[in-house]
């Protein structure tokens, strides 16, 4: 039977069994975030349109594919399409530059672009991230690295490659930007057209491009390693430095500028090891300027964001076991004895309830089938543990505290 609505294109269901990997999933990295001292940040889904137009700049394609409308009052609202420009606005208007000069920040939230949907990439989708304030350190940059490898590992991702590069600062791209578009204005005709396109509105975005054509085209071109500043050459070479002290595994690629205006210094990208154009599942860096240009003190900053549904898909955790420990509960079609339930609710111990019609039997299948450690059966007022294939006679709710208990 087919439902008479669907879901928006680019928009997904998450369904209960689909679920449980979700949140096991998301568990891991909030653990993780409590490790490191992270505290947890949550802005609103909707922003006044201004502020990514002016933090990750006009020309490039998260502007341009944002959900945005006038509202009554004829300003421009959107749905946030990132997450570093609401993170940075926060800081400042909620005062923390003056009460928490360094502060450390994670979230967990959706966010919305109006893009061709594709496998790990929706119209709606999910983002974890860091973002720290109040740090210029090569140290710190390690420390956001390091927490985006362990990030990868708590969550069995195993084929990925970090890479990392520095892009300098607004100064250096400007002289670098002249220098490549000098040097590829005798190549037009063998650029993708979206190549053309960024020769007049930013150059810099070209190395980004997965074209063949632009990749060759590329070759023998200049770098903008060539045109960094003495500090930023050193603050490069002392994130590599503290890379390989922390025992985390790089390799260094010139053409990784990253996708918004913001960032300057050092950034990096985590990429799956296969050949998708689509396989970057974390990518960050430092942004030193965006602080004050929303209106803040000068202030050093530094964080990445993940892909978590491209994160899911990279996952190899099992979630097999994740009803392990549980008690599947057997109503049968009378009276039902329901003091065993809410003994289960004082001991605070999981269970999952079958009102269904089906016999005790097929419920007691099913309760195998799903992973579940028992199965208490209503009708006969038995439990069976799953593992030892034992069937206890219960003789009172005291007895089923004293079994789990165990």
């Amino acid at each position: 039977m087919k439902s008479k609505y669907q879901k928006v294109k680019g928009t997904f269901d998450i369904t209960p069994e689909n679920m449980s990997g979700w949140t096991e999933a998301k568990n891991r990295l909030y653990d993780l975030a409590e490790i490191f001292g992270y505290k947890e940040i949550i802005t609103p889904s909707i922003e006044y349109r201004e502020l990514f137009e002016h933090s990750a700049g006009e020309s490039v394609d998260v502007t341009k594919e944002m959900f945005s409308w006038k509202d009554l009052n004829d300003k421009e609202i959107c749905l946030k399409p990132e997450m570093t420009a609401p993170v940075v606005r926060a800081f400042i208007e909620s005062g923390l530059y003056r009460s928490e000069p360094l502060s450390k920040f994670f979230y967990f939230d959706s966010l919305f672009r109006r893009e061709k949907p594709q496998k790990g990439r929706q119209r709606q989708f999910h983002q974890f991230g860091v973002e720290v304030f109040g740090s210029y350190s090569s140290e710190q940059d390690a420390e956001v690295i390091l927490f985006a490898i362990e990030a990868m590992k708590k969550l069995q991702i195993k084929e990925y490659n970090l890479k990392i590069n520095n892009i300098g600062t607004a100064d250096t791209r400007n002289v670098f930007a002249k220098h490549l578009k000098q040097f590829l204005k005798d190549k037009h005709s063998q650029l993708s057209p979206s190549a053309l396109e960024k020769m007049e509105s930013n150059p810099i975005r070209i190395l980004d491009s997965k074209f063949i054509e632009d990749v060759e085209a590329l070759k023998g071109g200049p770098t903008i390693s060539d045109f960094l500043s003495i500090e930023d050459k050193n603050n490069f070479i002392n994130l590599q430095s503290h890379l390989n002290s922390l025992g985390i595994k790089f390799s260094i690629n010139t053409s990784l500028v990253r996708g918004l205006d913001y960032y300057n210094g050092n950034v990096f990208e985590v990429v799956q090891n296969d050949n998708r154009s689509q396989n970057a599942i974390c990518g960050g860096g430092r942004y030193d300027s965006l602080v004050e240009q929303f209106g803040g003190p000068k202030t050093g900053a530094v964080g990445f964001a993940a892909g978590f549904e491209r994160m899911l898909l990279a996952s190899k955790v099992s979630y097999e076991q994740l009803n392990k420990g549980k008690v599947y509960v057997g109503l049968h079609q009378g009276n039902n004895d329901l003091s065993f339930i809410k003994e289960l609710v004082t001991l605070e111990h999981p269970f999952l309830i079958d009102t269904s019609d089906k016999s005790i039997r097929n419920k007691f299948k099913k309760s195998q089938k799903l992973g579940f450690s028992m199965f208490l059966d209503l009708e006969s007022i038995t439990i069976t543990d799953h593992g030892t294939q034992k069937e206890i006679k219960l003789q009172n709710t005291t007895h089923l505290k004293d079994l789990l208990n165990k």
